[in-house]
């Protein structure tokens, strides 16, 4: 289990998997439609906004964290990590943000998690790559439902992304 005040180093490895094969990114990228246009990331929460309660969860577990972001990119940059656009136009959705993302690293993995998530766990990386056993997607469940934004991506899984989008 990871604390908040928990720094991965350098080869640092959970379960297998190399923490310095991994990038984060927050998905801050929707168009708000299901709030009233409002950009959700941005919107407030227990005193401060959405997105900075998710990295205040996030950024502790990991050494590289993005977010994707396609509209109020400066507001988004105000936390001092890299803020990228998708490369598809119109708000093409998450999977849009991920295949994005691959282009802003190196990182053979990419996990992500959605800004509107303030009570994201402090052992979320942990747990999520604990699960790789192999190469493929690693998506978060709950009791009922697959929970998509929450997942763990390799780079090997580009190309097929790519062409689906």
């Amino acid at each position: 289990m990871l604390s908040a005040s928990y720094h991965p180093g350098k080869g640092h490895k959970i379960m297998g998997l190399a923490l310095d094969t991994v990038t984060a990114v927050i998905l801050a990228g929707g168009r708000g439609s299901r709030m009233r246009g409002q950009d959700k990331g941005l919107v407030q929460f227990a005193g401060k906004p959405l997105v900075k309660q998710v990295i205040d969860r996030l950024a502790p577990q990991i050494s590289r964290l993005l977010i994707n972001a396609n509209r109020h990119k400066h507001d988004y940059a105000q936390w001092g990590y890299t803020v990228f656009a998708d490369l598809h136009a119109d708000f093409a959705g998450p999977l849009a943000g991920i295949a994005a993302a691959f282009a802003q690293t190196n990182s053979d993995w990419i996990i992500t998690a959605p800004c509107d998530a303030p009570y994201l766990p402090a052992e979320y990386v942990a747990r999520m790559c604990a699960a790789v056993d192999a190469t493929r997607i690693y998506v978060a469940t709950s009791s009922t439902y697959l929970q998509p934004t929450f997942s763990l991506w390799p780079r090997e899984c580009l190309p097929a992304l790519t062409a689906f989008l």
